[in-house]
């Protein structure tokens, strides 16, 4: 693509919710309907800063990387409300995917771009190439805990818990504060049955009311209700306004514990 159709297949993308997918060097339309471009008056309405001069391109204006990367992560946004429509939340992922390769195109050292690539190849499914993205990422930016982390989700997803926390060690080695880290450290030692291991993770990350009450829902995932009301217990006497845990352990004492609504499954994937 030259700078004027990146620009217009970037603002179809964006304002009228289709756009350009490439296959190979073609463009095609991501529907059966035409991609719709960007008018003139859309285009002048962005602020000229926005779309600085490329020599390579004949001094035509081309968006910063940035801007594609803010418009991808609305894209995600939006998606992450369509659960209940999945063609739909495809193809708007499929969308947000389109904006952070065209960014990547602009700055192919972008970090927001990269990790927003892997987000979108695994919630797509493809994690071959998220994993490459992955690798990619961890040449480029070595001491980024972010793409550790990244690879620890894939790992989770596929269930393979060891090598998610080889991963997630290596997160909190690079940096020791990453609360996504050790959010996604506890979830997974939790999941493998490690309840002790995995609190002080928890409670870094999301204080000790609700580390205890997300120890008793994998618990409860795990079959093991004795346990989940313990830490339920604990969960309100850290904090006796915790709504949820207060919620949960009164299902569980209503006699309702064995039915699936008060017993699902963590999602160690965001």
């Amino acid at each position: 693509m030259d700078g004027r159709t990146t620009l217009a297949c970037v603002l179809g993308l964006f304002m009228a919710g289709a756009g350009c997918v490439h296959t190979n060097s073609n463009t095609t339309s991501a529907t059966p309907q035409a991609a719709p471009q960007a008018s003139h008056a859309e285009v002048s309405a962005l602020p000229q800063s926005t779309f600085p001069d490329d020599p390579a391109h004949g001094g035509k204006r081309l968006p910063k990387a940035s801007t594609v990367v803010a418009m991808a992560a609305m894209k995600e946004r939006e998606a992450e409300k369509l659960d209940k429509d999945p063609d739909l939340q495809f193809r708007v992922r499929d969308q947000a995917r389109v904006l952070y390769q065209e960014a990547l195109k602009l700055d192919e050292k972008n970090l927001d771009a990269y990790t927003g690539l892997i987000r979108i190849y695994g919630h797509l499914g493809d994690t071959a190439k998220a994993g490459e993205m992955i690798q990619r990422g961890k040449a480029m930016y070595p001491k980024e805990a972010g793409f550790w982390v990244e690879s620890a989700r894939i790992h989770n997803r596929d269930k393979k818990f060891n090598e998610a926390i080889r991963d997630l060690n290596k997160a909190l080695e690079l940096d020791p504060e990453n609360r996504r880290a050790q959010t996604q450290l506890g979830l997974t030692m939790a999941r493998m049955g490690q309840f002790d291991q995995a609190l002080p993770h928890l409670t870094r990350s999301m204080g000790p009311a609700t580390a205890h009450y997300t120890v008793a829902r994998m618990m409860l995932h795990l079959n093991q209700d004795a346990n989940a009301r313990q830490q339920l217990a604990a969960a309100l006497n850290a904090n006796p306004n915790h709504e949820a845990a207060r919620e949960l352990l009164a299902s569980l004492d209503g006699g309702s514990g064995t039915q699936a609504a008060a017993r699902p499954e963590l999602q160690l994937v965001e």
